[in-house]
């Protein structure tokens, strides 16, 4: 399966690499509280796309609710 399921939970870390709107509860259940949104929230390389980082952090404010 992939990898950030087996994270420690608890703990106060940071996230960084294939940070993306698809694995945002994942994330969640980590209790990760710092991200560096990666390359999977660009549109080519060095160009950051609004749209996937607006809908990462919908998904993030949802989970939230």
């Amino acid at each position: 399966k992939y990898l950030i399921t087996k994270l420690p939970t608890g703990a106060k870390y940071a996230l960084a690499g294939s940070v993306s709107e698809y694995n945002v509860e994942n994330i969640n259940k980590l209790g990760v509280n710092f991200f560096d949104l990666s390359s999977s929230l660009e549109n080519k390389l060095g160009y950051k796309d609004h749209f996937k980082i607006k809908n990462f952090l919908k998904k993030i404010n949802e989970l939230k609710n």
